[in-house]
């Protein structure tokens, strides 16, 4: 999770751990930045092209203009409730490694379980959101988690059948 407003607890940003680490090193390296979001096609208008680009002390700002930090108790109370679900591991989720999970728009294509979150494909090792991503930008695939099947089943489903459906807010 992400926040630029840490006052804000309410505004977390739910993203992986990947873009999470890029956008705290924006400063650094803006390149690679601006190329994160190119090849993950980000449109102009998404929040994460509009973050500064340079530094600044937004906890300075807002305590100047009346903001009070969040509590320990309102940190922990907004955790309880977050609707962030666990992390998708194949194994929990009844996939074994070497299993075969199928792309239905491209059922050709030969993606094979490695262990609880890796995938080969064409020799190469990844994630399901990094292959998931390549293929959106070379066959241009949709990207979404339920449009992988394994065994017939939507990844989707059996996600939601193993760490149960979200939460509705409330």
């Amino acid at each position: 999770m992400h926040a630029e407003d840490y006052f804000d607890l309410t505004r977390w940003v739910d993203i992986c751990h990947g873009c999470h680490q890029s956008l705290h090193k924006r400063f650094n390296q803006p390149a690679a930045w601006r190329g994160r979001l190119d090849r993950c096609g980000v449109v102009a208008s998404h929040w994460a092209r509009l973050v500064s680009p340079a530094r600044f002390d937004l906890a300075s700002l807002l305590r100047a203009r009346g903001a009070k930090e969040p509590t320990w108790e309102a940190v922990t109370t907004l955790a309880a409730r977050s609707r962030r679900r666990p992390r998708q591991r194949f194994g929990e989720m009844g996939i074994p490694p070497g299993a075969r999970l199928v792309q239905p728009r491209a059922p050709e294509l030969e993606v094979r379980v490695v262990d609880d979150d890796r995938l080969i494909w064409r020799g190469e090792d990844h994630s399901l959101t990094s292959l998931t991503a390549k293929l959106t930008r070379e066959m241009g695939l949709p990207t979404s988690r339920d449009l992988w099947a394994f065994e017939g089943r939507s990844l989707g489903v059996i996600y939601d059948e193993t760490y149960g459906e979200r939460a509705e807010a409330g």
